[in-house]
């Protein structure tokens, strides 16, 4: 089914030898997408194009090249941890899943199956889902990068501090 919906057609990756790790087969994943699909351009199908606009939509972005939807049916992303698709923005990631019907337990973020494609509920999964998570994502890096900036600053004071005081103790025992 993610065949029709991602535009494969029955083109799949070669015959996967041996574990990938997750942050590989996200690379692996990035540069192999099928002829004729562009990330940051994603038409090549309906429900890619729309889930694209839904998401760019949902995070509020003005230009959509800062948004990226990549393609990985049958490839080691899909094949060992679950995931048909992602959508990246701003380095940080949102996995995909589809499916026939609705699973118990699944490795994405994201499960969409065909009864969500059918009623149009994926628009709404993209639209506050994905792009939820991707501004939560975001968001977190943001708080991340700030802490590691004021634990930075705070090391450089400190290191600063100690050295005036090296400086006072050799003049007051110099003296």
């Amino acid at each position: 089914m993610e065949d029709v919906a991602l535009g494969f057609n029955g083109r799949r990756a070669k015959r996967i030898q041996g574990y990938v790790p997750f942050k590989k087969a996200v690379s692996i994943a990035k540069q192999k997408q099928p002829w004729g699909h562009k990330p940051h351009r994603p038409i090549t199908t309906n429900f890619t194009w729309l889930v694209y606009v839904n998401v760019v939509a949902g995070l509020g972005v003005g230009k959509k090249g800062d948004v990226g939807l990549y393609l990985s049916p049958g490839m080691a992303l899909d094949y060992f941890h679950g995931v048909d698709f992602f959508v990246e923005y701003q380095g940080n990631i949102a996995t995909v899943d589809i499916s026939m019907y609705r699973k118990d337990d699944w490795k994405a973020d994201f499960l969409i199956t065909l009864e969500d494609i059918q009623s149009n509920r994926f628009c709404d999964i993209a639209h506050k889902g994905i792009a939820g998570c991707l501004k939560r994502s975001v968001e977190r890096q943001r708080i991340l990068d700030k802490e590691r900036e004021v634990r930075e600053t705070w090391r450089v004071a400190s290191w600063q501090r100690q050295k005036e005081e090296e400086e006072v103790k050799a003049l007051l025992c110099g003296a």
